[in-house]
């Protein structure tokens, strides 16, 4: 399924669905907040199956993101760093088994998770991408991967775009760790 039109549909449903599975739809403030919490929290507990149910449907559109994005050319990983960023909490829920390999991690592993890091294009916080991308290489150096070349290799799909002002891009970043580990 590496049509757009059919990837889009499936994924802003998804992400729908994630998002009225995880949203508390309540005012945070006024008489009867603490009920009105312990509700929530009754009604979040009791939705895990569906959320679960979610992420997995999630996760089995990463084959196809991935064929996409790392085979398409620029405008597609343009395309679906656009479409990531319009459904936040899809990009929240998918790929995570991938993206954080556990050593031994093989090249395959690494360039994965390093994709999905790419597609993602700094999530929703810059502090959580680089944490991120440290546990990644600290995996792929223990496992004695060329981790300088398979930094420079996600760059290439990378965003050149600075979507945090003061943290530059991720494609910047990528080569940031790149040109710290030839060293």
């Amino acid at each position: 399924m590496t049509d757009r039109q059919q990837l889009e549909t499936a994924v802003r449903r998804i992400d729908g669905e994630l998002r009225r599975l995880t949203t508390p739809r309540f005012k945070l403030e006024g008489p009867g907040l603490l009920e009105r919490v312990k509700e929530y929290a009754k009604r979040y507990r009791e939705s895990k199956p569906a959320r679960e149910a979610m992420r997995r449907e999630a996760d089995a559109l990463v084959p196809d993101l991935l064929e996409l994005y790392t085979g398409g050319g620029d405008d597609d990983r343009e395309w679906l760093r656009g479409l990531l960023h319009e459904c936040p909490t899809f990009r929240w829920a998918f790929g995570w088994p991938m993206a954080n390999p556990k050593p031994p991690v093989t090249a395959g592993q690494a360039l994965t998770a390093l994709a999905l890091f790419s597609m993602k294009d700094g999530a929703s916080d810059p502090r959580d991408q680089r944490v991120w991308l440290q546990e990644l290489c600290g995996a792929a150096r223990r496992s004695e991967q060329n981790l300088p070349a398979l930094l420079r290799r996600a760059a290439e799909w990378s965003s050149d775009t600075a979507r945090f002002a003061q943290w530059g891009s991720t494609r910047a970043l990528l080569l940031e760790y790149a040109e710290r580990f030839t060293s």
